[in-house]
């Protein structure tokens, strides 16, 4: 269980305000240019329709993981929906038990990445863990942020240890215990 030390509800809304901010700065940023270019006589078309639709689910995952009555099932649908429409490299094999540590992966991936969440075992390959992420997933981080927010959230969230094991460079074996 979480070791972590207390922190106020201001530095908890600070870490994940941050961490959502963060986030959807990339996709909107894409968007923003592809308008400059649609003004500039160059079709973006496509280019805006998917950041914008990108921006659309991961603010939508957000809400449904960081909500009091979060609902387990009803976020992992939309992260499915979110690897189909993203083309992930995922196979989910699991019930929905960590949405928010599944989204935490996902959002470390890479177009080399994979992810593999069955039963109780989540195989990251071509991802690259903080050590401070890998303390958070643990419970033995002490200080939040924005970059610490989803792994803290994912380990409270699932309510049980959880074992983190390097099977290899850039590979990661996280088991719910």
């Amino acid at each position: 269980m979480s070791k972590i030390k207390s922190n106020t509800m201001l530095e908890l809304i600070d870490a994940t305000v941050g961490k959502i901010c963060h986030d959807l700065i990339n996709p909107v940023g894409t968007a923003q240019m592809a308008l400059e270019q649609i003004n500039s006589g160059i079709d973006s078309n496509q280019a805006l329709k998917t950041c914008l639709q990108q921006t659309i689910d991961r603010l939508e995952i957000f809400r449904s993981i960081f909500r009091i009555s979060a609902n387990a099932d009803h976020a992992m649908d939309l992260i499915r929906k979110y690897i189909e429409n993203n083309k992930l490299n995922c196979t989910l094999e699991s019930p929905s038990t960590a949405p928010c540590l599944l989204f935490f992966a996902i959002q470390k991936m890479s177009s080399k990445s994979s992810i593999a969440f069955i039963k109780n075992e989540i195989i990251l390959n071509q991802i690259t863990l903080r050590e401070e992420e890998i303390k958070a997933l643990e419970g033995t981080y002490q200080e939040i942020s924005a970059g610490t927010i989803m792994p803290y959230i994912a380990q409270l969230s699932i309510k049980k240890p959880l074992q983190i094991e390097q099977i290899e460079e850039k590979k990661w074996k996280i088991t719910i215990i």
